[in-house]
């Protein structure tokens, strides 16, 4: 259990800007924000007249970020406690959806 404690201290320095900031955050927001931008652009393409083969690309691009996503806001609501503590427990997890980054990424994967 000591394992997954730690891990789980170690992935909250990585999501909060407020403890140690350390080079895998910095890497993890060029990745989140790369992948913001590539499905924002494959939505605006997929707007326009074009090709299945360009159409099947896009979806695989939509599939990927969906799963990014949703792996990185279940991680960020896991580690919500080691952040801020009024996010303990289950209904603190709750309330962590409804603050106002929380509520932007919980409604932003769906």
């Amino acid at each position: 259990m000591a394992g997954i404690k730690d891990f789980k201290k170690k992935l909250a320095v990585v999501f909060d800007n407020d403890l140690k900031t350390t080079v895998w955050s910095n890497y993890l927001d060029y990745f989140i924000i790369s992948c913001i931008i590539l499905s924002t652009i494959s939505i605006f393409v997929s707007t326009l007249n074009i090709p299945p083969t360009v159409e099947s690309t896009l979806q695989v691009i939509d599939i990927f970020t969906v799963i990014v996503f949703t792996i990185e806001v279940s991680l960020r609501i896991w580690v919500a406690d080691i952040i801020d503590p009024r996010f303990k427990g289950i209904w603190g997890r709750i309330r962590y959806c409804f603050t106002f980054f929380g509520f932007i990424d919980v409604v932003s994967t769906y």
